[in-house]
């Protein structure tokens, strides 16, 4: 008789093992944090060109700069005529206006940004990464393009030029 009441009692404590593990196994799944849903803080930047200038982002909208934005963006503005930073790739396009938008303000062109973006899409062969300055200069009358001119030097990928102007 005690043979079969410890049977009975390592079935049961067997039994209850194995629920409370499969419940541990279940809340544990059901309570751990999953990484996709969660957004990185990025910390807060001071604008390169000074604190009493306005920053505005590509779709023409006041914005802050943040340790997220492309580290062009964050450099110090040295020169007093510089009012856009682009950062153009394949995967989007990027701006942001230091200085001037009192003045000054860019027409949103979601389509043509989107394009720019294709269109360099078919250099994604190599990891590359290249830089440059672009003077445009503006009529004061229409707001028109006067000139678009490299200010040093032209990209490496000449058809790369030949796209941002």
């Amino acid at each position: 008789m005690s043979a079969i009441k410890s049977k009975s009692i390592s079935k049961n404590a067997l039994f209850f093992l194995g629920i409370s593990g499969l419940l541990f196994l279940l809340l544990s799944c059901f309570t751990t944090k999953s990484t996709d849903n969660e957004s990185i803080k990025y910390e807060s930047v001071p604008n390169p060109a000074g604190e009493n200038e306005i920053v505005l982002n590509e779709e023409g909208q006041e914005t802050t700069l943040n340790t997220g934005d492309p580290a062009s963006f964050l450099k110090p503005s040295k020169d007093p005529l510089e009012y856009f930073r682009v950062h153009i790739s394949s995967d989007g396009y990027q701006l942001r206006q230091l200085r001037g938008s009192k003045f000054i303000k860019r027409k949103v062109d979601k389509g043509g940004d989107v394009l720019i973006s294709e269109e360099l899409a078919r250099y994604n062969k190599i990891n590359f990464i290249d830089d440059g300055i672009i003077i445009v200069v503006l009529n004061g009358n229409t707001g028109a393009f006067e000139t678009i001119r490299f200010n040093t030097r032209v990209p490496r990928i000449n058809d790369l030029a030949k796209i941002v102007q």
